[in-house]
């Protein structure tokens, strides 16, 4: 099952940014166009697993949570102002299935956390906003803990896989910006999930 998490609150959040910031754009430096930067941004995730694999494993599905709270942490150098490269460590909160093992009530939970090495590209569509995309490497760990008529067991995996991104960001100042963008993180076979995410960004 899958769902989508809309989010009116950070685009609220983003807009407002922008109206309070307008007096602080006009005395905005030009950006050099080069050098490191760091970002945050938190939202929510949406996740689509294939509960079939769980069955195929013996637990009999019943139900599902498969949203949650997400944020991540970046950083990366501009080697123009139209490329980057960037690394990021992403927390994409819990994914809960609730069902049947072996005729006995079951819930089994998965913390899904994951490192990434991505290139970015940027277009900038005037002084005061520029859209970007992502696409790189993604390293998953999902911690899982299962729980079967009050037995309780865990596992640790790790898989390989792709993420993409794209978003748009707001230029405060020389410095600052605040960004709103979508992000798919591949978490092995079939198994991916969605963030949607409001942030900010510190140019050095």
């Amino acid at each position: 099952m899958r769902k989508v998490v809309t989010r009116s609150l950070p685009a609220f959040v983003l807009a407002a940014a922008c109206v309070a910031a307008a007096p602080a754009h006009a005395q905005r430096a030009p950006d050099p166009g080069t050098g490191f930067y760091v970002g945050g941004a938190l939202g929510g995730v949406s996740y689509n697993v294939n509960t079939g694999s769980l069955a195929s494993a013996g637990f009999v599905t019943t139900g599902t949570d498969d949203t949650d709270f997400a944020w991540n942490l970046t950083g990366g150098y501009k080697f123009t102002r139209n490329w980057a490269v960037e690394v990021g460590y992403v927390d994409l909160g819990t994914f809960t299935a609730n069902g049947r093992f072996g005729g006995a009530t079951s819930r089994l939970e998965a913390d899904v956390t994951g490192v990434n090495v991505s290139g970015v590209g940027t277009l900038p569509l005037n002084d005061m906003f520029s859209v970007y995309g992502k696409l790189g490497y993604f390293r998953s760990q999902a911690k899982a803990t299962a729980n079967v008529a009050g037995s309780v067991g865990r596992a640790k995996s790790r898989e390989n896989d792709v993420t993409a991104g794209i978003g748009a960001r707001y230029h405060i100042n020389r410095n600052w910006s605040a960004l709103l963008e979508v992000n798919y993180y591949g978490l092995g076979g079939s198994d991916d999930a969605t963030a949607y995410m409001v942030g900010a960004r510190y140019d050095f």
